[in-house]
């Protein structure tokens, strides 16, 4: 039996970790590499387990300990085999158009529920394991017996990671789900036979078996199907995994749409938004050599090439999106796209301008706004900085920002002005041209050319298009909204947009939810007014408040301030992680592939942690609390100086500069992992049934992380950035060391 729990442990690691990871790569699909939706996933997955542990196991404590696992493993196997399907559901159920930014609120809902059945009985899983482990073999210390589980589950964490990393990245998503549905179902099913349950047992589990088998055998067709769903009223024609994300191919009548992680990026037609490309390119007198960023599937390489370039360098990270688009989309398009003249480069475009020679008369940045952290990077005070330093002295650099108002609100004032303000810190001269998008125009050189000028570069190069005649060129450089908004930036220039503050992420993400809910959208503006030390003074407050209260006997400070401090090791642990990875996407780009590399770092880090704690778990004493919670802020004042020296010096991307980054996820991931056997241990040393309570610790690391998940990835890391996130994590800390200090010096003599 023992044998068989510790199986059923190892299982959970590796399930949630491939089944996590899988989700957060749907989602990113689903709701177009959106990192808060990333976030809110890694939340209400954190957030459930921790009611899995914490209340589900109360309510089914009194269950028989063999029927509890075979239980968590028959559910968990169906709600495996259910989630993909739902989630892909969710622009029929919600009535989303293929590839426009869902509605938040019911979009949130809908993900916080459908990922609730799997994580609670997840949750539930380790409480009863531990608890059988605790009835079957008596002999052990119930902290060990948590400790030692603790490091199995993590350690098929470790090895789900590494298999998904190396291995399953390109694996069909509902295969992989599949898999483990089957996999999870067949232990629960050797369980049900071992300890010769009821008939009607043994017949549900082989129904489930060969339920999954048939689902299995048939995947490919589930698989399309469901998948079709994501695009409704469309022919799903043809869908691939790229290290970068997920290509789609949809068909209506004999049109093709080509999507990016559910972004669309060209329907085979022009559009007037790809000839707006033209006014920036009026602005210079002979442009030679371009370089473009972002899109160029959509016609705007063949405007570039009417004002006849000797070479047009297009930045498109992902060769399979070129390979597929080139099947699909149009002769003209495709002409433009494979000119003699248009040099296609395979690399992230900030990569390539650290490491380019060459300098470039325009830089044009195509892109959709900075609703994600990877697109944020584009949009910042040291990218402009970088792409200034690659002009010719002569040289152009455009950007723009779209809105779906024909006016400057609130929401999208703050989101251009931030955008505004860092080109200015970086260019001597930015011109605004705001209209339904916010055309920007950086240059070293004056550029004031009137309209007259504009035209007459329009007629002397014989540009023929349908959008940027003459007429719209004097009324885009002479309406009104260009003086309004110059008069609103100089009111704001506290703006700006870096890599270490995306300000601009989180207007884009305001101005989103005003699209749906304008009195939220005001709600968010609020919060961004409120200054930091304001916060660093509540949350001093609080804890102070909350140790005082606390004070009153021994057996409360046991029960109460352990729980606490696991709490805040699991918010730091994820805060962490969430920072790890967002310098990593800032410094490297594309996440898509790396991060399961990183989370597995973690998670090996938390595996060896639990493994040298059980160890000299017999010697531990309550002061070994307090030594990790110092050490664990010594790691924050490390990673703030690390993340200090990457965002103030020109670093190019390395092995050893991703290595350092690896070995940061692994750090934090060691010294979680070592404390929670020791918190465990000294939690249930006084506690009656203790056996019935191997979940509390869990659940307080859960919900903490689940914590850390939302706040870190919502507001405080676009809020305050970076630094501040790193600097409130120590402030953090220290309460918790304060509550280690607190329970050392009260616990009595002994193991």
């Amino acid at each position: 039996m023992k044998k068989t729990i510790i199986f059923s442990v190892f299982l959970l690691g590796l399930t949630s970790v491939i089944a996590q990871l899988t989700i957060i790569r749907e989602a990113t699909i689903n709701f177009y590499g959106n990192e808060f939706f990333i976030g809110w996933v890694i939340f209400s997955w954190l957030f459930w387990t921790g009611c899995g542990s914490l209340i589900l196991s109360r309510f089914l404590h009194s269950k028989n300990g063999v029927n509890l696992l075979i239980l968590c493993h028959l559910f968990i196997g169906i709600f495996l085999m259910l989630a993909l399907p739902l989630i892909r559901t969710n622009n029929q159920i919600l009535k989303n158009p293929a590839g426009q930014i869902a509605d938040l609120i019911p979009a949130l809902i809908y993900v916080f529920f459908v990922v609730a059945p799997l994580c609670l009985f997840l949750g539930l899983q380790f409480y009863s394991a531990t608890r059988l482990w605790n009835e079957f073999i008596g002999k052990e210390k119930t902290e060990k017996i948590i400790g030692k589980s603790y490091f199995w589950e993590t350690l098929g964490f470790v090895l789900g990671g590494l298999i998904f990393t190396y291995f399953l990245v390109f694996f069909n998503e509902l295969d992989l789900m599949l898999i483990l549905s089957w996999i999870n179902i067949i232990c629960g099913a050797f369980l049900v036979f071992n300890a010769r349950k009821k008939f009607i047992l043994k017949f549900i589990t082989i129904f489930l078996i060969f339920s999954a088998s048939v689902c299995l055998i048939a995947s490919g067709q589930i698989d399309k199907q469901t998948k079709s769903l994501r695009f409704p009223n469309q022919e799903l024609v043809e869908t691939k995994n790229s290290f970068y994300g997920n290509i789609a191919v949809t068909k209506i009548k004999n049109q093709y749409s080509l999507y990016e992680s559910g972004l669309l990026l060209s329907t085979g037609e022009e559009s007037p938004q790809t000839q707006l490309i033209h006014i920036p390119l009026l602005y210079h007198q002979n442009p030679k050599h371009i370089l473009l960023i972002g899109n160029g599937l959509n016609g705007t390489i063949n405007e570039i090439l009417k004002h006849d370039p000797e070479k047009i360098d297009y930045l498109e990270i992902d060769p399979m999106l070129i390979s597929i688009a080139e099947k699909y989309l149009p002769p003209e398009i495709k002409n433009g796209i494979f000119d003699r003249r248009v040099k296609i480069i395979n690399l992230d475009a900030r990569n390539f301008i650290k490491i380019t020679q060459e300098k470039f008369d325009i830089i044009a940045v195509i892109l959709p706004n900075p609703s994600t952290a990877l697109l944020n990077r584009f949009y910042t005070q040291d990218f402009f900085q970088l792409a200034k330093d690659k002009l010719n002295p002569q040289g152009i650099f455009t950007i723009s920002t779209s809105s779906m108002h024909n006016y400057l609100g609130p929401e999208t004032e703050n989101l251009d002005v931030s955008i505004f303000n860092a080109l200015k810190k970086s260019f001597p001269y930015v011109l605004s041209l705001p209209e339904e998008n916010n055309l920007f125009i950086a240059g070293k050189n004056d550029l004031k050319l009137d309209a007259q000028e504009i035209i007459a570069r329009l007629e002397q190069r014989k540009i023929e298009n349908t959008f940027v005649n003459q007429a719209y060129i004097l009324n885009r450089l002479n309406n009104d909204r260009v003086q309004k908004f110059i008069l609103a930036a100089e009111k704001k220039q506290h703006l700006n947009n870096r890599d270490q503050l995306p300000k601009s992420y989180y207007y884009n993400f305001v101005y989103w939810i005003s699209a749906f809910y304008p009195e939220w959208a005001k709600l968010f503006l609020i919060f961004a007014q409120i200054k930091f030390y304001w916060l660093i003074g509540l949350f001093i407050l609080i804890s102070t408040l909350i140790i005082v209260l606390l004070k009153k006997g021994q057996k409360e400070k046991n029960t109460i301030f352990l729980p606490l401090i696991m709490a805040c090791s699991g918010l730091s642990l994820m805060a962490a992680e969430i920072i790890i990875l967002l310098g990593f996407q800032v410094f490297y780009g594309n996440l898509y592939y790396k991060i399961a590399s990183i989370i597995t770092m973690l998670m090996a880090g938390l595996a060896i942690g639990s493994y040298f704690s059980i160890e000299k778990i017999d010697k531990a004493k309550a002061k070994n609390i307090t030594q990790i919670s110092a050490l664990i802020i010594l790691f924050f004042l490390a990673m703030l100086v690390g993340f200090y020296a990457l965002f103030n010096n020109s670093f190019r991307p390395s092995s050893f500069v991703e290595l350092i980054f690896n070995l940061g996820a692994m750090i934090i991931g060691l010294l979680v992992g070592w404390q929670f056997p020791l918190i465990n241990k000294f939690y249930l040393l006084n506690l009656k049934n203790a056996g019935k309570k191997t979940g509390i610790i869990y659940g307080a690391d859960l919900f903490g992380s689940c914590c850390g998940a939302f706040f870190f990835s919502v507001f405080l890391i676009p809020l305050f950035g970076i630094y501040a996130a790193i600097f409130l994590l120590i402030t953090l800390n220290v309460f918790a060391l304060t509550m280690a200090i607190l329970h050392s010096l009260h616990q009595k003599p002994g193991p």
